[in-house]
């Protein structure tokens, strides 16, 4: 028989009986509840919680029961029940805990054996038993993404999303998109833990989803907290944590669970999982696919003790010091307790991959498995993992068969490993991942870096910063990788040792993306390359003065994007309810109270605005550093306005002590203004410079209209070529767009500077000697300060050239001078009498890439000396869903009427044809392929051919189109 909770406080009671008819509002249910808490006591709000659970009056109530017939509209973290009460509710409610518990038995021996569709009946029957809970919600989530990896069993994800929309799954909608970003492959796993961990959530939510990343509790408070959040989801969930506690050996407060409950509960810990659900899980992450997913099946022993094990080591380092249990001792112990040195950790390339339930394999870990015996062995020995050359060979040898060292192990141990070792390459690798830990702020670590790898470099390379990656590709690629992604022309300008100039590290860097790109087969860093090499070509032809004082290196700011962000956009861009309409509006002041997709994306957008303004090497924190505050303020400001009285005209106004006394002492005041504008206001606000007149963060109104604009434009982006190819040009031209507001607030504050200290006048002009002279004076003065604080107000406007950019006119003189140089035959005369029309990064190389094959053709097919007509126009749209497309026309001319016959036909046959899956691999930089190939890919459009069938002159005229989204 259930007992009965009754209520003392009579004020308790009225408020409870006063929701009978508020059941639906989740929100009216808490705010009595903390009033309770509040006029009452903590005892009379926790009763009055206790039969807004159990008793039937209150069964509709959206907030909160024990056995729930839909997801909880919120985790409520109101009062908390200690250990004894809870296993009170659970010997009170043992009946229904058992009911629930047998069908969960059933799913998980369904889910063993694959019977999929009887798995999804018993997770029904669950619902039908009012058994929504976390249990049910991780069982079906297991299957759902399971079941995409195998394709005829698709259907059931579909069945999946109705039994999840049935219950409300979007109620919770933090723990879903939590859980979804955890088990997704796609997702950087570290990248999700940390913001789950500083996520600003304020429910029991973020307890359960840290439950999923680390299911070990703290200590005793921790503990508690965590099974009160269970609570507050289910009796089921509660029953499950405080089970998994006890599996565990975690200290718990004296007290068993019933035995028929505790014998359903042992009976789905002993069956075994069925791996063979990763068979379809790409071999060398195929562990790592299981761990992520381990907690969803944290009921079976196997799952527990595998993700005990790893969790101790594949996770980012806490502060936070805790005691590991009997059981974490053990199961440890158990699996790598045959490890002694570093030896011992596989450190070749293996063709069996398996996942290794029991103990570590060296014959057939993957990645994961080997990287956490690595952080093991690394722990167990302080870091003392090279004791002769052979495990310095080794250590090289692990860097490519381990993952994210630098983001897991102990930055001390990295440290000893370094000072340990003789060997170049081991010092270097120690120094990547020191550098890599520290998200380059290590300054001592990047000079040493430097200093090795010149060393390194001189000493066996002959200085040949290529040959040097090469060499060091062979012994570890993986650390290659790091190099090449470290080794801007910032760094490889400072190897000071090594005779590089500073113009010469663009074609350096570009050399070693090309290399990169063809040893690895990945054409990301072949693109980067060729995008590099136009940047160099079309600064050759453009010619201009580089005088901003604001400025932020667009190829920079572009390639952070496109390394740090464009993965997470695409990612989440995925994962958005494609059933929404594509308008996106984001509260920008609460990123971090939620981990739905769209905040998400606003948290990329934000980093990107923040490395936009603050990055100290190509940001506009850099330029404002050294263009300005160190640059010329003062000096632009002061120096001649100081000069002024020492003009041989205004001597005699020097002998007059009146004069001079007023003179120096608004002098002193005007001084002092650009003193206090350079020391405190031309900086980057930040806590340490609050009165900073340009912002890193989205942060006003009008950057937020901004903001959601570009959001919107990326996920059109996104919706209509299905990448985010697009995205790093984009997010740069509207952060110049967030920045310019500061940019005009700056100026308004130098002009307001400006009317209170510019203007020098002497009220008593009856003590002066010459008055006239006098007048004369102030008013150079004044000219002169005024023309001073428009120039340095000047300075905080967007330069024309801010973001990457060329018209159409200098591309096709770059690639027309290009081609020149690979065919000296090649000698056309260009009529072009277009008007500039500007494009953007993302355009401007695949117009580049379109007219260098045109151009090419033409070279190789065409008159080398005939005329080349250049046309080009924007096309407006006929209604408002279209895009304005640019219309691009290029005629040449044949050296014959047969050659232009043999043209024709070979370009007709190719335009008809759909092969194109050679066009990068036979053809290279020419050939129609290639342009077809442009086309499948939506670079460009509405590509065709035309001819001119003239006996004396026959002309061939390529037309394509690109869309313009400005």
């Amino acid at each position: 028989m259930k007992r009965q909770f009754t209520i003392p406080h009579p004020l308790a009671r009225n408020i409870l009986r006063g929701l009978s008819g508020s059941l639906d509002n989740h929100f009216d249910i808490e705010k009595a509840l903390l009033k309770i808490d509040k006029k009452t006591s903590k005892y009379n709000a926790k009763q009055a919680l206790t039969i807004l659970r159990t008793s039937p009056v209150y069964n509709k109530n959206t907030l909160t029961r024990h056995f729930n017939y839909r997801v909880p509209k919120k985790l409520v973290e109101i009062v908390e029940y200690n250990v004894q009460e809870i296993i009170q509710l659970i010997h009170l409610n043992n009946e229904d805990l058992y009911k629930c518990l047998i069908i969960v038995l059933d799913i998980y021996k369904n889910i063993q054996k694959k019977e999929f569709k009887e798995a999804i009946d018993a997770c029904l029957r669950l619902i039908d038993n009012k058994g929504v809970s976390l249990v049910l919600y991780r069982l079906m989530m297991y299957l759902k993404n399971r079941l995409e990896y195998i394709p005829e069993y698709n259907i059931y994800t579909t069945v999946i999303d109705g039994i999840f929309e049935k219950i409300q799954i979007g109620n919770i909608r933090n723990i879903n998109d939590g859980v979804r970003q955890i088990i997704n492959d796609r997702a950087d796993y570290f990248s999700i833990c940390s913001k789950i961990k500083t996520a600003n959530i304020n429910d029991y939510s973020k307890r359960i989803l840290l439950c999923f990343i680390n299911h070990s509790p703290q200590d005793q408070e921790d503990f508690t907290k965590n099974l009160n959040a269970h609570l507050s989801y289910s009796l089921i969930d509660a029953l499950l944590y405080l089970n998994l506690a006890k599996r565990m050996a975690f200290h718990t407060e004296n007290g068993t669970l019933p035995n028929n409950v505790q014998g359903i509960l042992n009976e789905i810990a002993s069956l075994d999982i069925n791996l063979t659900y990763y068979n379809d899980t790409p071999e060398d992450s195929l562990d790592l696919s299981f761990y992520r997913e381990a907690y969803l099946l944290i009921e079976q022993n196997d799952c527990l003790k595998y993700k005990t094990v790893h969790a101790s080591f594949f996770n980012l380092p806490d502060s936070t010091f805790r005691i590991k249990t009997s059981y974490e001792t053990k199961v440890i112990k158990e699996y790598f307790g045959d490890l002694k040195g570093i030896a011992s950790i596989r450190h070749n390339d293996t063709e069996n991959y398996t996942i290794n339930l029991s103990k570590f394999d060296i014959k057939t870990c993957s990645l994961f498995e080997n990287t956490s015996a690595f952080d093991y062995l690394l722990n167990l020995l302080d870091g003392n993992l090279i004791n002769n050359e052979n495990d310095e060979v080794i250590f090289i040898k692990l860097m490519s068969r381990t993952r994210d060292i630098a983001s897991l192990c102990l930055p001390e141990y990295i440290e000893t490993i370094k000072n340990n070792s003789k060997n170049l390459e081991v010092k270097l690798i120690s120094l990547c991942l020191l550098t890599a830990s520290s998200l380059g702020d290590d300054d001592d670590a990047d000079f040493e870096l430097r200093k090795v790898f010149q060393n390194l470099c001189e000493k066996k390379h002959n200085g040949n910063i290529l040959e040097t990656l090469k060499s060091f590709y062979e012994i570890s690629p993986a650390i290659t990788d790091y190099f090449l992604i470290s080794f801007d022309e910032i760094f490889i300008s400072r190897l000071f040792n090594i005779d590089v100039r500073p113009n010469q590290a663009l074609s350096i860097r570009a050399e070693l993306f090309d290399w990169y790109g063809e040893k690895t087969g990945e054409k990301k860093y072949n693109d980067r390359a060729k995008n590099t090499r136009i940047d160099i070509q079309i600064n050759k032809h453009r010619q201009h003065i580089d005088d901003s004082r604001i400025y932020a290196e667009p190829a920079r700011v572009i390639q952070w994007i496109t390394d740090n962000i464009n993965n997470q956009l695409a990612l989440q861009f995925d994962n958005i309810d494609k059933l929404v309409k594509p308008k996106l509006q984001l509260d920008w002041n609460s990123l971090t109270s939620s981990l739905n997709p769209e905040n998400s994306i606003g948290i990329a957008i934000s980093n990107s605005y923040n490395e936009f303004v603050n990055n100290k090497i190509y940001g506009i924190n850099s330029y404002l550093g050294r263009r300005i505050r160190h640059g010329t303020a003062k000096g632009t400001g002061v120096e001649e306005v100081k000069a002024l009285a020492l003009k041989t005209k205004y001597e005699s106004l020097l002998q007059d002590s009146y004069f001079t006394d007023e003179w120096e002492k608004w002098l002193e005041i005007y001084i002092s203004s650009f003193d206090e504008l350079i020391d405190e206001y031309f900086h980057i606000k930040s806590d340490k410079k609050k009165k900073g007149l340009l912002s890193p963060s989205i942060d006003n109104d009008e950057k937020y209209i901004i903001a959601n604009a570009l959001i919107n434009t990326l996920y059109k982006s996104y919706l209509k070529i299905d990448n985010v190819v697009m995205a790093p040009v984009l997010i740069t031209d509207y952060c110049w767009r967030l920045i310019d507001g500061d940019l005009a607030r700056a100026r308004q504050h130098i002009l307001k500077v400006k009317s209170s200290v510019s203007v020098f006048n002497i009220k008593e002009q009856n003590r002066l000697t010459n008055r006239r002279l006098a007048q004369i004076f102030s008013n150079e003065v004044n000219a002169l300060t005024e023309e001073k604080f428009t120039m340095v107000c000047s300075w905080f406007n967007k330069p024309s050239y801010a973001t990457q950019s060329a018209d159409i006119s200098l591309l096709f003189k770059v690639v027309v001078e290009e081609i020149k140089t690979q065919n000296p035959k090649f000698s056309p005369e260009i009529n072009d009498e277009n008007q500039i029309q500007m494009l953007t990064g993302g355009h401007y190389f695949a117009i580049y890439d379109a007219l260098t094959v045109i151009i090419k053709n033409i070279a190789e097919h065409g008159n080398n000396n005939g005329l080349i007509t250049l046309k080009y126009g924007v096309i407006q749209p006929k209604n408002n869903n279209d895009m304005k497309t640019l219309s691009i026309q290029i005629t040449s001319e044949s050296i014959s009427h047969d050659k232009y016959l043999a043209s024709k036909g070979s370009i007709k046959e190719k335009i008809c044809s759909d092969n194109i899956s050679d066009a990068n691999i036979t053809e290279g930089n020419s050939g129609i392929k290639k342009l077809k190939s442009m086309e499948f890919d939506k670079l460009i459009h509405n590509l065709k051919y035309e001819f001119q069938d003239s006996i004396i002159n026959p002309l061939i005229k390529a037309i394509f189109a690109i869309e313009l989204d400005y």
